[in-house]
């Protein structure tokens, strides 16, 4: 920059000419390279722009060139102070934006008034633009050189492989761990189109390839980072890759597109069991049905495993030890089974179906406890190939066995530990769900039990009541329950009758008073009315609501209306409404089988109406009557 700012400044006759970089801050500025006329002083340094006044900070910012003839007619004088302390009076500033940011300046600058021209201005962008270019290819190298050293020492140190794109010419160079990721010997040529498009797995061909594209797009660069899956295009393997990598720009162009590859298929596979795993945990712990549960979870360890097939065994061992029911299966056809016994206790089943340990074997046919049993000393004919096996136990939480998952393939070593970690935590998750499934089945039965006895007991009780020429009314209210309340005839024998005759003595009635009884229940009306009599009192009897209002209308005014509250014409409310706006003044007693919380709270009634609760006694009939009748 020493010798663009000299060859500027001395072809243009000016007094200084500096380059400066930007902070990230948009504001401060560091004047690195500068050349001054003889006469004229350095003005390398640190700066804020705002110092140098609104129309720097606002022109700069903008992208558009500050351009000074004379600063002290020009711009306010605290804002020319700044420029004429540098021995600056005329000048051009050129800003150099990218990505939307202010990066750099570069300007020209003389210490006399100046009016400057339509060639200097163009001549000045020209050279902030070549500038800026060769700064930054001079920087793209030597972070290119770094990074080349960085990849190096990481490669070394881990299983990463490395890429490298020019994208101007084409040329696509992998080292020998990024061609095996893809399938292809260490001498293999590549190219982009016959490499790496072509060894994606098809359905993220088009997303990696978008990916690429936008990385090397001028003005919008974005970081390479993502996650794709190749087919192998000599081994044909599925692997998932991760790759990352960052494009080098020269004149808003890219030149170089470096990066890295690293296999994450064992991560993935991690990934995917776990998120197996929990939807399956969720799906058997919201399910109640065995079946549904075993088929379930047999197909979520065929997935998780591997394997090519898999099947559960429920435990049903008896005196011999050698009886097992077949309950589910997933990833070969139920006839595959459908000529072959249910295994036997044999030394290959037994560690599964006693619950002692899980059996996992590379070969199964290399295992010491293969082919020990009469009479077929192995897997019998026609049956579904398996060299690799793993079984685990599926026990409750009150250690019964009940069961076990198979999981088989015809491949050797397919199974190893992490496998068999995810098939205990499966197996754990079934047995749960197996035990809540019984759990609720016992429940149901349990509650089908004691709803047969209650009705039983109910019937029994009603038929004696019916028997006895009674009955009975239920009533039921939220939060408190149901009452069952019994009516049965009253004896008109022995210590009964000397009980009335003591309450009539206490709360004595009088012909004259005529108590209406209105009740919808015949044997209750009738009791009620019967006891009302012998107390002294003149009653009249009504089935119901409308009865009772045509009876008032007809002149029958009562000196008391006891009525029930629910009935099914209308309410003894509705009813008592009416009736009193023919005889405001007529005294009410409400008598129901409902709590008064209950129906007070509901609105029925309203607080304070005098209220009999049933089933009530002689005595507390004949002693509510008289205070509702004395009541002035």
């Amino acid at each position: 920059m020493q010798i663009t700012t000299r060859l500027l400044g001395e072809h243009l006759g000016v007094s200084i000419c500096a380059y400066a970089d930007m902070e990230q801050d948009q504001d401060h500025f560091t004047i690195r390279g500068d050349w001054s006329a003889p006469g004229s002083p350095s003005i390398r340094g640190y700066y804020s722009l705002a110092d140098f006044g609104r129309l720097a900070v606002t022109n700069l910012s903008a992208n558009k060139p500050l351009i000074i003839n004379n600063n002290l007619e020009e711009i306010a004088p605290e804002e020319a102070k700044t420029f004429q302390d540098i021995g600056i009076t005329a000048t051009i500033c050129m800003p150099l934006v990218k990505q939307g940011r202010l990066t750099a300046l570069m300007a020209i600058h003389d210490k006399q008034r100046r009016v400057w021209s339509q060639r200097e201005l163009s001549l000045l962008t020209e050279v902030t633009e070549r500038s800026w270019a060769h700064i930054e290819r001079v920087r793209s190298e030597q972070a290119a050189r770094a990074s080349e050293e960085r990849l190096r020492l990481a490669t070394d140190a881990a299983a990463i492989g490395t890429w490298d794109y020019d994208p101007i010419s084409g040329v696509l160079r992998w080292d020998d761990r990024c061609k095996a990721l893809f399938g292809l010997p260490p001498d293999a040529e590549v190219t982009y189109e016959s490499a790496f498009l072509a060894g994606l797995h098809p359905e993220d061909r088009a997303r990696a390839d978008e990916a690429v594209r936008q990385s090397l797009a001028p003005g919008t660069p974005s970081r390479y980072d993502i996650e794709y899956r190749t087919i192998g295009l000599r081994d044909g393997k599925e692997r998932w890759i991760a790759a990352t990598g960052e494009a080098l720009f020269q004149s808003g162009r890219a030149i170089r597109f470096i990066g890295t590859v690293v296999d994450v298929t064992a991560r993935k596979r991690v990934e995917h069991q776990l998120q197996l795993m929990n939807a399956t945990a969720a799906a058997v712990a919201a399910e109640l049905d065995v079946e549904r549960i075993v088929q379930t979870v047999t197909d979520a360890g065929v997935v998780l495993s591997g394997a090519q097939f898999g099947a559960f065994f429920y435990n049903v061992i008896d005196d011999k030890g050698d009886s097992y029911v077949l309950y589910a299966l997933s990833g070969a056809p139920r006839s595959a089974f459908e000529n072959f016994p249910m295994p036997r206790n044999t030394a290959v089943f037994e560690p599964t179906f006693r619950g002692t340990s899980v059996v996992r074997s590379d070969d199964i046919l290399t295992d010491p406890r293969y082919g020990k049993n009469w009479p077929r000393k192995g897997m019998p004919e026609g049956h579904l190939p398996v060299r690799s096996y793993l079984a685990v136990p599926v026990v409750s939480r009150s250690g019964e066995v009940l069961g076990g998952l198979f999981l088989g393939h015809s491949e050797t070593g397919v199974f190893a530990e992490q496998q068999e970690a995810a098939l205990l935590g499966l197996a754990g998750h079934a047995a749960t769900a197996i035990d809540n499934s019984r759990l609720f089945k016992a429940l149901q039965t349990l509650n089908g039990t004691l709803e047969q006895r209650v009705k039983d007991e109910v019937a029994e009780v009603y038929g004696f009541v019916r028997q006895s020429g009674g009955s009975v009314k239920i009533y039921s209210e939220r939060g408190v329950g149901t009452t069952l309340k019994i009516y049965l005839p009253r004896s008109h024998h022995g210590v009964l009758d000397s009980q009335i005759e003591v309450v009539a003595g206490e709360h004595p009635g009088c012909a004259d008073e005529i108590i209406m009884v209105v009740e919808d229940e015949d044997r209750v009306r009738l009791t009620a009315a019967e006891a009302l009599r012998e107390l002294g009192y003149s009653v009249l009897e009504m089935q119901g609501p409308r009865e009772a209002l045509v009876a008032v209308e007809r002149g029958q005014v009562p000196s008391l209306l006891f009525t029930d509250v629910v009935m099914p014409e209308m309410s003894g409310r509705e009813l008592v409404d009416q009736v009193k706006t023919m005889h405001p003044s007529l005294k009410v007693l409400y008598t129901t089988g409902y709590t008064r919380n209950a129906i007070v709270h509901n609105g029925t009634l309203d607080f304070g109406t005098e209220l009999l609760t049933k089933p009530y006694t002689i005595d507390e009939l004949a002693e509510k009557v008289r205070k509702v009748l004395d009541r002035k």
